[in-house]
């Protein structure tokens, strides 16, 4: 007598076979699979299936098309397994992990529970399963009874109540303690190393972790050590990215440890992580971190928290001004208000500029469009943003057309005409930068502003007029507007520059050995303030002091680099490079990175601890000379206006603790992700917008 059991299998969730299979009814149980996706049927045409099972033993047996296994209907996903005697020959709990190729790839994995009951006792458990329930269930029971009897008399209830979490009734309590066990019972945490997988980088783990995963079952945990000694090599090889597909069980990969595996992971390939674990592909030749939990990023920046509010300016606010282009000349003009949301200026006399201005508090901004262009001859007029000082200086920044796509700046800021220069943009961009551009100006001090035309920065940063900004707005060459749309913003985030460059220089706690924090650091600037990274080039080397980093820099190629970061210090106090040496380095350093007009942000080395109070091997000038060297940068640093980022301060006391340094030199993880933001919140300072 056949017994078939249907199963309907979500690839996207969790599945729990409701079935009792009797031991020993081998050629007469038979499961039959139905395989959908959020309801909608797979299609497994051309696929072969094959059924690994985890017996209550321990023992894997596999059944695939030559032992049991078949399609039935592959359009609407139908296939089933007869299970044979091998599989049914241990009473307990068993599991199963599905797995299905095509084209002899594997494309992904399924894993599920079912029970295996006694020929004799069946629809039992055994005597030691209930036993083992029973000490667990009572035990919390006991402690729900304690927290009971303890409650004040004036608070019963209430503290009853908190007792049970929140449950006014114990029963019901009790009854979601035994649906916990029953969910528990399921997880657990195995190692891949008992089911033959090995670190060495050549060992193939992939039968393995398949192995591993039926043994961990829904919601396991699989470790996988380190075992390959104080270095770099512990490497675990896979030859299919498919059997990493960690959607019902987690991997806790060892610190320090990576992945290999041929290809890419697939997009949205789910990866439960139990730690930032670095994949490698064997065959382009990358590597990515991954994060413990891919969903979350670091944004720290103001755009985080939108604290901006708009309103409609009075059209009687605007003033009208005629400046003379490259003299310091301005008269003023009388508006003329058409309506609420229109306002004209007429065309200067000469070679002017026709601006509508407003004075704007700190952290106002003016945003408008200009239209209705009249005079200056044929073409599209030089339409843009316009600031005025107290003294009469005056700042043009506009947007017109141009051969080599460009907006083209010209400024007169101290009485003394600038000529104006071209600032690349997007090619993105060129299509709608004409005279319609929205274009927007903040007072981002006393004495500063910045500018924006559709949500692009046209100031490359904050202006700086050396005098108090009286007015600001917009203006226009040898031509009258229309000012329309106009509208006053308070404390909008900052956004829209161009990508920022960065490169860095450092040692091993920078260079992509171990852990570094650059993978932070990279993603909590992207996005953050409007704020995306163009490139970012790693020129740190392990064991390198500021001597060689120093010639690493006057090598390479810093053309178009916005910041570059220099965290060295940790080998120039092992080796004993002279204090001084160590100070000219870095100081080099800086004047090639300002020379070819990057900013700057130096890092303060660790003061790590000696192995005298670690036992782990590390040389302790560390310990004893270290704090010469940092006083020293911290120093030079605050002599000449570089930003700096204290390391040590933002990490704290390492103490030879493994969650900060895992060797007592280099960060780990955690540490990292520490260092990494800190650096971003300092390139991120330089953004921020000035009023709160």
């Amino acid at each position: 007598m056949e017994n078939r059991y249907m199963v309907t299998m979500d690839i996207k969730k969790g599945t729990i076979l409701n079935a009792r299979l009797k031991q020993g009814d081998t050629d007469s149980s038979v499961l039959e699979v139905k395989l959908i996706d959020n309801g909608v049927v797979v299609d497994i045409t051309g696929q072969v299936v094959e059924f690994n099972f985890l017996r209550p033993d321990g023992v894997v047996t596999t059944q695939d098309s030559t032992n049991g296994v078949s399609i039935l209907d592959a359009t609407n996903g139908k296939f089933q397994c007869i299970l044979k005697n091998s599989t049914l020959s241990v009473a307990g709990d068993a599991k199963c992990d599905i797995i299905f190729y095509k084209d002899g790839k594997e494309l992904g994995t399924k894993t599920f529970n079912f029970t295996i009951d006694d020929r004799i006792n069946s629809g039992l458990l055994s005597i030691a399963s209930i036993n083992a329930q029973i000490v667990e269930l009572q035990t919390k029971i006991d402690e729900i009874k304690e927290a009971y009897e303890a409650a004040p008399n004036e608070n019963s209830l209430l503290e009853v109540v908190n007792a049970r979490g929140g449950e006014v009734d114990l029963a019901t309590k009790i009854g979601k303690i035994e649906s916990s066990l029953s969910e528990k019972a399921n997880q657990s945490v195995v190692d891949i190393r008992d089911f033959g997988g090995m670190d060495d980088g050549t060992t193939d783990n992939r039968q393995p972790l398949l192995n591993a995963k039926i043994a961990a079952g829904i919601g396991g945990t699989i470790l996988l050590p380190h075992t390959q000694g104080n270095n770099n090599n512990s490497v675990y090889y896979f030859s299919s990215n498919t059997a990493i597909d960690t959607q019902d069980i987690r991997l806790d990969v060892a610190d320090g440890t990576k992945i290999s595996y041929p290809g890419n992971l697939q997009y949205g390939q789910p990866l439960n992580l139990e730690r930032d674990t670095k994949f490698i592909s064997t065959i382009i030749g990358t590597e990515r971190l991954y994060p413990k939990d891919q969903v979350k990023r670091h944004y720290i920046g103001e755009s985080d928290i939108d604290k901006s509010t708009y309103s409609l300016p009075l059209t009687s606010d605007f003033v009208g001004k005629f400046i003379t282009w490259q003299e310091p000349t301005v008269a003023t003009a009388t508006p003329t208000v058409i309506d609420t949301n229109n306002v004209k200026i007429g065309v200067g006399v000469g070679s002017q500029i026709s601006a509508l201005l407003l004075p704007l508090d700190i952290g106002q901004q003016l945003i408008a469009n200009g239209k209705s262009f009249t005079g200056g001859g044929s073409g599209t007029p030089n339409f843009g943003v316009v600031a005025l000082t107290t003294s009469g200086k005056y700042y043009f920044a506009y947007v017109g057309a141009n051969t080599n796509g460009a907006i083209n700046c010209g400024t007169t800021k101290s009485g003394v005409f600038v000529n104006p220069t071209a600032r690349p943009m997007f090619g993105a961009y060129l299509s709608y930068l004409g005279a319609n551009s929205l274009l927007s100006v903040e007072r981002s001090g006393q004495n500063s502003f910045r500018a924006f035309a559709n949500g692009v920065c046209i100031t490359n940063g904050i202006v700086d007029m050396g005098d108090e900004i009286s007015y600001l707005g917009f203006g226009a060459f040898n031509s009258g507007f229309t000012l329309t749309n106009f509208v006053v913003g308070n404390n909008i985030p900052f956004g829209g520059i161009e990508p920022l460059n960065f490169a860095l220089f450092g040692d091993s706690r920078t260079a992509d050995i171990y852990h570094n924090w650059a993978y932070t650091f990279k993603d909590a600037i992207d996005g953050s303030q409007g704020i995306r990274i163009g490139s970012l080039t790693n020129y740190a080397v392990g064991g390198h002091t500021s001597v060689q980093q120093l010639t690493t820099m006057q090598d390479a190629n810093l053309t178009d680099v916005d910041y570059v970061i220099i965290d060295l210090g940790t080998n120039d106090i092992q080796t004993s490079v002279p204090l001084a040496t160590y100070i000219s380095n870095i100081a080099s350093m800086v004047d090639k990175a300002i020379s070819v007009g990057a900013k700057v942000v130096i890092g303060i080395p660790f003061l790590f601890y000696s192995s005298s109070f670690t036992g782990i091997n590390n040389h302790p000038e560390n310990y004893s000379g270290g704090a010469l060297y940092r006083g020293a940068l911290l120093q030079y640093a605050s002599a000449n206006g570089i930003k700096i980022v204290d390391t040590m301060r933002v990490v704290g006391m390492t103490t030879g603790d493994y969650d900060v340094v895992h060797d007592n030199i280099h960060p780990s993880f955690k540490t990292s992700e520490l260092i990494g933001i800190a650096y971003a919140k300092a390139v991120l300072g330089d953004y921020l917008t000035i009023a709160k």
